[in-house]
């Protein structure tokens, strides 16, 4: 059953964890939730983590909720300040910025590896991906888009096959998706960005590593454009 927290205004729905789990099970699970709590969008930057409301939502006791937050601390997900408490990070339009120049040319040089390790699985585990995102789309489910967007680009990188790219890039779109919704809120992104995958698809098909790195980049372009556009809005909706 979910259990519904008011805090700051707003509405956490969060569901509740088996508290017969093993004690080294339930602390990843609890960490697991609280990422993906936090990732998905149900939280906004900015906004408190209340241990007590946390640990009544997700029926445990207040220890696992305190090894999660230091871990998503560590990760630089969640910020403390002496006493006030735990929030989630707010990260500036510049540090976005700063982290889609690095992400763009990262993403790129996945798309020119993975060119040279194409396979029939990929193209087909690729249009799959963006079919889905499609179909997502013409269904207004933008939860289900942003997770066949990620999905594409996880495919993109497995393929490139490159341990220190994989880990930069899992670091890099971790600190991104604090931010990622505000992009697709912006009523042309989505639209944009499916034409783009697209593009990326056909030109794996067609073996024209120009026009895949180019379908990237333009990607990339369009979704740090919105971002920035939806940070700037939050921020005087804020002020």
């Amino acid at each position: 059953m979910a259990h519904e927290l008011a805090e700051a205004g707003r509405i956490w729905l969060v569901h509740g964890l088996d508290g017969n789990l093993g004690s080294r099970t339930l602390h990843e699970s609890v960490y697991k939730r609280l990422r993906e709590f936090i990732l998905d969008g149900d939280v906004s930057p900015g906004d408190r983590l209340d241990e007590r409301h946390l640990s009544s939502a997700l029926g445990v006791s207040r220890t696992p909720i305190r090894d999660a937050i230091g871990r998503l601390a560590a990760e630089g997900l969640i910020d403390y300040r002496p006493h006030q408490g735990n929030y989630i990070k707010v990260l500036s339009v510049k540090e976005f910025d700063e982290l889609y120049v690095v992400r763009v040319e990262l993403e790129c040089l996945a798309v020119k590896l993975a060119s040279n390790k194409v396979s029939p699985e990929f193209l087909k585990a690729l249009e799959e991906t963006v079919v889905a995102s499609e179909r997502a789309l013409s269904e207004n489910d933008l939860a289900a888009f942003g997770q066949a967007d990620r999905h594409m680009h996880r495919l993109v990188v497995e393929t490139a096959d490159n341990a220190a790219l994989t880990a930069s890039l899992e670091r890099i779109e971790t600190m991104i998706r604090l931010g990622r919704s505000l992009a697709n809120r912006q009523p042309e992104v989505p639209d944009v960005t499916s034409r783009q995958r697209r593009a990326l698809l056909r030109a794996f098909q067609e073996s024209d590593v120009d026009a895949a790195v180019s379908a990237m980049r333009d990607h990339i372009e369009t979704v740090r454009t919105a971002l920035h556009k939806g940070l700037k809005e939050e921020q005087a909706h804020t002020d």
